[in-house]
């Protein structure tokens, strides 16, 4: 005799089939709920989603692939993942790839190629995955080109930083010295006259106040290089440009050294071509000037020639100060302009220079838009050359 099914077992197992019922569609709610998560997600980030088996053939692609690399999703899914790197990565990818497959993440940066061959930087970040039921590999890469730049940027201004505090260190140790020795000369001839005075004759003593005074002025000069120099650098010099005449100018700055050029003979030439008007900053053409003649004088011998010109070329002037002096051996003129070389020598006269000269005139002259060089030969003189804006009004 079988029991018959009481009407409260009845109802019981309705109830639990509807629980049941109700937990399965629950379930499936969720399922679709996160699927639509992920489909969100995966058609709407903006970095390049793959999902490759482990062989490396796509299985899937968001549409952010296709606007990057510039393939079709047809065209991805007949693909291999290794047809985006570049030839020259594949070793580097396949030791990621087995870092991959060691611990189950990896996240490296590389080159990958777009369908036009165009190259980018890219940041790829991988992990295992189960997709469709089989382990499979989703990478997810974003296009760091930008940010690739701005760090080479940063680089080269960490690399220029570092060229420029050691060139700040080599310049302060040079001027140490530079400073260092006139002190020690001014030192040594104070204290033979203080111990000396009531002996010495007149013509000794007024040899000591003649080396003092020499000492007192070419160290007062290179201070005043040197403030100029940190005035261009601190960017405190501001630049008036106006017009000006060359030649009436240029004639002004040659009679100050009327006299030195006597002492050695030596003969100060100005002239041009055509009439030039200049359209430079006054002072700074002044400065240049008065470096570039005494520099000629320092290095030219009795009895010399300076010529002092100016050439028109399209919309700059080229103005040259050329003397038949000793020149200079082609081995040095890199030097001139290196505020680390600091190079320095003595003139036909024994002339002490502060060394600082070539290089206030390179800063002038560049600050201006403006270009200097020099063409030389030993035993044959020196032209200094350099180009300022011409007024073609």
């Amino acid at each position: 005799m079988t029991d018959e099914p009481t009407y409260e077992k009845l109802v019981i197992e309705n109830e639990n089939l509807k629980k049941q019922l109700l937990e399965k569609i629950d379930i499936e709610n969720s399922i679709k709920d996160k699927e639509l998560k992920y489909q969100l997600f995966f058609d709407n980030t903006a970095d390049a989603i793959f999902i490759h088996d482990t062989f490396g053939n796509i299985l899937d692609v968001n549409h952010s692939a296709s606007i990057e690399y510039g393939y079709s999703y047809n065209e991805f899914i007949s693909m291999n993942a290794s047809q985006i790197d570049t030839p020259e990565q594949s070793k580097y990818i396949q030791e990621r790839i087995s870092e991959l497959i060691k611990n189950g993440y990896v996240a490296f940066e590389t080159l990958h190629q777009r369908k036009n061959k165009s190259q980018f930087h890219s940041e790829v970040k991988a992990r295992k995955i189960i997709f469709n039921g089989n382990a499979s590999i989703l990478s997810i890469c974003r296009n760091i080109t930008e940010r690739k730049q701005i760090e080479l940027i940063v680089n080269q201004q960490n690399v220029e930083l570092k060229k420029h505090n050691a060139d700040k260190d080599r310049f302060i140790s040079v001027l140490a010295h530079d400073l260092k020795s006139p002190f020690s000369a001014l030192l040594g001839f104070s204290d033979l006259l203080l111990e000396n005075l009531h002996k010495y004759d007149m013509q000794k003593i007024e040899f000591q106040i003649k080396a003092i005074n020499q000492t007192v002025h070419n160290t007062y000069d290179l201070l005043e290089q040197i403030l100029l120099w940190a005035k261009t650098q601190s960017g405190k010099l501001t630049l008036k440009m106006q017009k000006f005449n060359f030649a009436e100018i240029t004639n002004e700055i040659i009679n100050i050294f009327e006299n030195q050029a006597n002492e050695k003979q030596i003969k100060i030439t100005c002239f041009e071509t055509e009439k030039t008007i200049l359209n430079a900053d006054l002072n700074m053409y002044k400065t240049i000037l008065r470096n570039l003649i005494s520099n000629a004088i320092k290095f030219t011998n009795q009895n010399g020639q300076i010529n002092i010109y100016a050439e028109k070329k399209h919309i700059n002037t080229i103005i040259t100060v050329s003397d038949n002096g000793i020149g200079i051996d082609k081995s040095v003129i890199p030097k001139l302009w290196k505020l680390t070389e600091h190079y320095s020598t003595t003139g036909t006269n024994n002339e002490k220079g502060t060394g600082f000269g070539l290089i206030i005139c390179k800063e002038l002259i560049e600050k201006q838009g403006g270009q200097i060089w020099v063409e030389s030969e030993v035993r044959k003189g020196s032209n200094f050359k350099f180009t300022l804006p011409l007024c073609n009004d």
